[in-house]
């Protein structure tokens, strides 16, 4: 039951007898609203005194209607509520008259707020945040809120491997008004081989061809991670600017091939001595291989120097 302010009151002392009014209530064709309560004053124009004015425009009619919903107050619905308050608080009126439109059409304010432009702030805030990790999902439902204007914020309330929990808030006017945990699924960024122009296949890799950067790591899979893994092999295949190498697009740049004769040099104790010998298997400059000896049929262990040439291996 809503009770008269103390100022109504006191008037009420000094007047214990009836405290009549002479005012117009024009209701209004239609009005809208960004608070729970519905008052006179919100659907209507009130003219009389300054007193009535206040008494009048104060009295709740009834509840708001849901966010970006509608609902009608009719003139008969506002008499009666004007009439209950002022019987309830023991006020008499002379006359109240209530004219205007047959209704009023009363919409709350709201504002529903997309679903892409969360994902779009989240987004950015990851970019701006957590540099090194990418954002592969996030489920955000329609929020609609009763105001116009808002402000927001995004904290993390924890983040992992494949998933972080975002605490995303709403104000309004400087309050809290709906707060969403939204989760996101995440993958974390690893350091790969890139190419920083299209690579031919058969092309010698050097370093002008590649770069170290951070990839998502489902296409880090089976990558080089540094470039001593790359430089100075063959492509398998053409490879496009901008993609990861991995480890299988490349085949190593042998200098000597099994089953092929090679140059063999045995240098000890100021001896030189150079020899034939077969390969018993692939190798690029700086690879330790077998290498059969021609003459005498003994297998050595040499290490790639060149083009066909091997050298002797000795502890």
């Amino acid at each position: 039951m809503e009770r008269l302010s103390l100022k109504y009151l006191i008037i009420l002392l000094f007047f214990p007898f009836s405290v009549t009014f002479a005012a117009e209530v024009i209701v209004k064709r239609q009005a809208e609203l960004d608070k729970d309560k519905i008052t006179v004053a919100d659907i209507a124009e009130i003219h009389g005194s300054s007193i009535e004015k206040e008494v009048i425009s104060a009295i709740t009619i009834s509840s708001s209607p849901s966010p970006c919903k509608e609902k009608r107050i009719t003139k008969e619905q506002i008499a009666k509520k004007i009439a209950e308050f002022l019987r309830n608080n023991d006020v008499s009126f002379k006359e109240i008259k209530i004219s205007g439109f047959p209704f009023c059409k009363v919409k709350r304010i709201c504002l529903i707020m997309k679903s892409e432009d969360i994902k779009d702030r989240i987004r950015s805030f990851f970019r701006e945040n957590y540099p090194d990790v990418e954002i592969l999902s996030i489920f955000v439902p329609k929020i609609v809120i009763p105001f116009r204007e808002y402000k927001d914020s995004i904290e993390i309330e924890d983040i992992g491997n494949h998933y972080a929990r975002v605490v995303y808030s709403i104000f309004s006017k400087g309050n809290l008004i709906k707060k969403l945990w939204i989760t996101v699924k995440i993958d974390r960024k690893r350091k790969a081989t890139v190419a920083v122009k299209d690579i031919p296949k058969g092309k010698l890799i050097t370093y002008s061809d590649v770069k170290i950067e951070k990839v998502p790591s489902k296409k880090a899979r089976k990558s080089a991670i540094s470039l001593n893994e790359v430089i100075g092999k063959i492509a398998k295949r053409d490879i496009r600017k901008g993609e990861v190498i991995k480890i299988t697009d490349l085949s190593p740049n042998y200098v000597v091939w099994r089953n092929k004769p090679v140059k063999i040099i045995y240098d000890i104790h100021n001896i030189h001595i150079e020899l034939l010998g077969i390969a018993l298997e692939n190798g690029a400059i700086g690879d330790i291989i077998r290498i059969k000896n021609i003459s005498t049929g003994k297998v050595l262990i040499c290490k790639v120097i060149g083009n066909g040439i091997v050298k002797f291996v000795y502890k």
